[in-house]
């Protein structure tokens, strides 16, 4: 199938038709183009795919995005009541939010920022500028062979914007905080389609409002984050069989008290189910510095486990493997 030979139709709404007009039809595609249907079904969850938005609208540039805004803001104005619907839109980083419509729209205008992917580490090696749509996985492809790293998502197809932006936990949490508490500096498009930046000296309200404002306060497009020395991790996930219940109950208590606590230490536990093993206990266990099974970590590895990929890793391999276990296209 050619990338974008589905063009509008009389059902395309008046948004869509401007912005095509506008962006040209690389950028804005329709119901039935390869490129309409390849933002589709890239969502992390089926009930985001199977939205269908009027348009996709694919920006490459800040200005583009720009554009978009401007055109959405002043049509949508001029229209009946009963046609402004169809300039609604939705913002789409990642797209691995599991819930329908956070990221997609029906009927509306989809901006899918992906191509806004751009990662630029500064010269003294202490912010690295991320565009909205990376992912954390290729961050970490970048600031692992660097040694540095950033207090990003822990799944390595996860958006960098929609993370950021809506707060973010990390493996760096406990002594970072929370994602978006490490962006200094958010380029944003307002509304009008004004582009401005957002930090400390420049709209610092804006700044405060966008750490965990998620996409309420105008378009991001770009993130840029504190950068911090980081060399390999000790971690990965343990499987245990569920009849541990008590002692994992008792170990996650022993981690989780004040006179054990370790900053360096993160834990995601979990319960699975598999046709082999039945009801199955999955932790992923991360500590953010190269030491094997530290203190913090050893009321769990003292139990039982029928498998583990415990080892020294960089974070992007880390990040990968927690993103097996939640790969696309499932509810």
């Amino acid at each position: 199938m050619p990338l974008n030979t589905t063009g509008p139709s009389d059902w395309s709404g008046a948004c869509c038709l401007a912005l095509w007009s506008l962006l040209g039809e690389t950028k804005v595609t329709f119901p039935g183009s390869q490129l309409y249907d390849s933002s589709r079904s890239s969502y992390f969850a089926q009930q985001e795919a199977q939205i269908q938005p009027l348009c996709v609208v694919a920006p490459s540039t800040v200005d583009d995005v720009s554009t978009a805004l401007k055109s959405l803001t002043s049509i949508a104005a001029s229209l009946a009541d009963e046609e402004k619907p169809t300039c609604n839109f939705a913002i789409r980083s990642g797209g691995h939010a599991p819930v329908a419509g956070a990221a997609n729209i029906q009927a509306g205008v989809t901006l899918d920022l992906r191509g806004l992917n751009a990662i630029n580490l500064s010269t003294d090696q202490t912010i690295t500028s991320v565009g909205v749509g990376a992912t954390w996985g290729e961050v970490y492809a970048i600031l692992d062979p660097l040694n540095r790293s950033v207090a990003g998502g822990r799944v390595a197809q996860v958006g960098v914007g929609g993370l950021t932006t809506g707060g973010g936990i990390s493996y760096f949490s406990p002594r970072y905080g929370w994602t978006c508490d490490t962006a200094q500096n958010f380029e944003v498009v307002l509304a009008n389609g004004t582009i401005v930046n957002a930090n400390a000296d420049e709209n610092p309200d804006l700044l405060i409002a966008l750490r965990g404002g998620s996409n309420n306060l105008g378009v991001v497009t770009r993130v840029d984050l504190t950068t911090f020395e980081q060399g390999l991790l000790w971690g990965g996930s343990v499987f245990y069989s569920f009849d541990t219940i008590d002692q994992q109950l008792k170990a996650t208590a022993e981690f989780s008290a004040a006179e054990t606590y370790d900053e360096y230490a993160s834990l995601i536990a979990s319960f699975a189910f598999s046709g082999a093993h039945g009801a199955t206990i999955v932790h992923s266990i991360e500590y953010t510095k190269p030491e094997e099974n530290p203190p913090a970590f050893q009321p769990f590895t003292e139990i039982p486990s029928f498998y583990n990929t415990l080892r020294i890793a960089p974070l992007s391999s880390l990040s990968a493997e927690q993103g097996a276990y939640s790969s696309n296209g499932k509810r």
